[in-house]
């Protein structure tokens, strides 16, 4: 694919299901970086690269209060409302519910799964993982050097992804890093190749906490003026 596009059989969804509970319930998409929610720099630096977005929200409520907060859809992006039930009666705020709504919702054979706090996710880090969907693997995701995984920033094949999220459901296991082991062909991109396009590694970040709230507001600063790459 010429430049930063992705493949068009890859949607883009973003996981915001969730209230941070270290921001007083606020949603993450509406947490401020310098004048700017983290949900519209993420669709203004991504939906140039994705034709299709889908953002995970609890209910129809969430949607609007999002809206109302000042997010800004582009052509292409839509919200997507879990569903009013899952399998085996399970309920939590975990982020796999979201995500299966999502891929119950998409047309695409796969998506770029981000979660909705990960505000430096650039186009070029997300062409790097869909690269690598030239070997039609079930999951892309990143790994560190100590084996821990990034599920929150992958790429999921729906419909191999589908089966394993509805039995995980129905056992009642809801963390997102063990849908992996019930993949098949999973193919692992280490952290360090991310460094020949983000060499600080910019797109880890999450805003979870006070402290990496600051940092990010910071890096923002930097940035602001700039197009991410």
């Amino acid at each position: 694919m010429p430049g930063n596009k992705t493949p068009p059989e890859l949607a883009l969804a973003i996981l915001a299901g969730g209230a941070s509970r270290r921001f007083q319930g606020k949603q993450k998409m509406l947490i401020e970086l310098g004048g700017e929610v983290i949900g519209n720099i993420l669709l203004e630096n991504l939906a140039p690269t994705f034709p299709r977005i889908y953002i995970s929200v609890r209910s129809k409520d969430q949607a609007l209060a999002l809206v109302d907060g000042g997010i800004h859809l582009p052509a292409g992006a839509s919200f997507v409302e879990d569903l009013v039930s899952f399998p085996g009666g399970a309920r939590d705020d975990a982020a796999i519910f979201g995500l299966y709504s999502v891929l119950l919702a998409v047309q695409e054979a796969f998506v770029l799964v981000i979660s909705a706090d990960m505000p430096f996710v650039s186009p070029d880090t997300a062409k790097l993982l869909s690269d690598c969907l030239e070997s039609d693997p079930d999951a892309v995701i990143p790994l560190w050097e100590n084996g821990f995984m990034e599920p929150a920033f992958a790429i999921y094949k729906v419909q191999a992804a589908i089966p394993v999220i509805e039995v995980m459901l129905a056992s009642k296991q809801y963390q997102l890093v063990k849908l992996a082991s019930g993949l098949k062909k999973v193919t692992r991109v280490p952290v360090e190749a991310f460094k020949q396009v983000d060499p600080s590694l910019t797109c880890f970040i999450n805003v979870n906490s006070e402290r990496e709230l600051d940092q990010a507001r910071q890096l923002h600063a930097k940035r602001s003026g700039k197009k991410m790459k």
